[in-house]
C-alpha cells in the first residue's frame, strides 16, 4: 500500500466527486486500478475545522470497516498534528510580535521576577501589604528595553539586571 497527501487535483473518478465527499467528513473509495481487490481510499484532513486536503491511502486490502476504522483514526491524528503546528506558528508569530514591541519601544520596558523557588501566596487570608512589600523587596529586573537603558543612565542592559525596582531611585 502506499500513502500520500493531496491537495490539488488528480485523476481518480472524478476531483469534485472527492472533494465534495471530502467537504461532507466523509471518506471516499474507489477500486484500484491494478488490482480488484484493493481499493484507494481519501479521507479528509481537516484544520481549523475546514477541509484542507486529504489523505490518499492506495493498494489497500482487508475489511472495509477494520481499514476505515484505522484510517479515520490516522486522519484524525494528521489534523491534530496540523493543528498544533498552526498554533505553534500563530504562537510564534505572536511572540516576535511582542518581542519587537518591546525591542522598539520609545518608552522604557522592563520585566521583572521573584528568584526562582520563591512564591507568593495571594488569598484573602493573608496581608497583601505585607505580600506586596516582599514582592517589592525581593523582585528583580530580568530584562530591559534599549529606553530603558537610556530613561536610567545606564550604560548597558547589564547594569539594570538583578536590580529591584526600590534600586531605580
Amino acid at each position: 500500500s502506499s500513502c500520500c497527501f493531496v491537495k490539488e487535483k488528480i485523476d481518480a473518478p472524478t476531483w469534485e466527486d472527492i472533494m465534495s465527499t471530502l467537504k461532507e467528513g466523509r471518506f471516499f473509495i474507489y477500486p484500484s486500478s491494478s488490482s480488484s481487490l484493493e481499493k484507494n481510499v481519501f479521507f479528509p484532513v481537516i484544520v481549523r475545522g475546514r477541509p484542507w486536503g486529504a489523505l490518499c491511502i492506495g493498494g489497500l486490502k482487508g475489511e472495509e470497516n477494520e481499514l476505515m476504522a484505522t484510517i479515520r483514526s490516522l486522519t484524525n491524528l494528521v489534523g491534530t498534528i496540523m493543528e498544533k503546528q498552526h498554533q505553534e506558528n500563530r504562537r510564534r508569530e505572536t511572540e516576535e510580535l511582542l518581542e519587537t514591541f518591546f525591542n522598539n519601544s520609545l518608552d522604557a520596558c522592563f520585566f521583572m521576577a521573584l528568584p526562582a523557588g520563591q512564591e507568593v501566596p495571594w488569598h484573602d487570608g493573608v496581608d497583601k501589604e505585607k505580600v506586596l512589600d516582599f514582592i517589592l523587596e525581593n523582585m528583580r529586573i530580568i530584562r530591559v528595553n534599549k529606553a530603558a537603558v537610556e530613561f536610567y543612565g545606564a550604560a548597558s542592559p547589564t547594569d539594570l539586571i538583578g536590580l529591584r525596582p526600590v534600586d531605580l531611585g
